[in-house]
């Protein structure tokens, strides 16, 4: 999953996306609505993982973990997605990460705009809501096999950089080859 998040989030030229990355998250407006909404589905940021009902472990590395839900619905208002994943860090939940194919993006972003309000960025393809707690983001990326990737979650967790640094520490101390 850790090669999905590179290919997703880090185009070619790494150096130069990362650094006009964090200049555009300093000038991006804070959105309380994403601090004010600590939930997804019925689950609360920070609740214990591992006392979850339903929660099936999916992978663990180093202090993180993911888990799915065979019970959830995959879909979020009019969208169908392809994967739901909860991340827990030291078990406790940080990110929920959805997947979905192109045809899903708009809806997503329409429903996220719907609980989030307005963007702190928005791109052609990239729509985030930056609060001072929590982060949302959606992205729509490749050339023929489009995939829609939206990350809900705590900072610096929920924030794209933050969520790949997580991995990749994780990744290392545990000696991993995939997430």
């Amino acid at each position: 999953m850790i090669a999905l998040f590179f290919s997703l989030l880090l185009p070619a030229r790494a150096g130069d996306a990362i650094e006009a990355y964090r200049e555009a998250i300093e000038r991006a407006p804070v959105s309380t609505e994403v601090d004010e909404k600590g939930t997804f589905r019925d689950l609360n940021f920070g609740t214990t993982c591992s006392r979850v009902q339903g929660f099936v472990p999916a992978k663990t590395v180093g202090d993180m973990q993911s888990y799915r839900r065979p019970s959830d619905k995959l879909a979020v208002g009019a969208a169908d997605l392809t994967n739901i994943a909860y991340l827990c860090m030291k078990d406790r939940l940080r990110v929920v990460l959805l997947l979905a194919d192109e045809e899903a993006f708009l809806n997503l972003t329409v429903a996220l705009a719907g609980t989030y309000g307005k963007t702190s960025i928005k791109e052609k393809n990239f729509y985030y809501w930056r609060g001072s707690k929590r982060a949302a983001w959606i992205m729509l990326h490749g050339e023929e096999e489009q995939t829609v990737m939206v990350s809900i979650g705590d900072l610096p967790w929920g924030d794209p950089l933050g969520l790949i640094r997580s991995l990749m520490r994780q990744q290392k101390n545990a000696g991993a080859s995939d997430l």
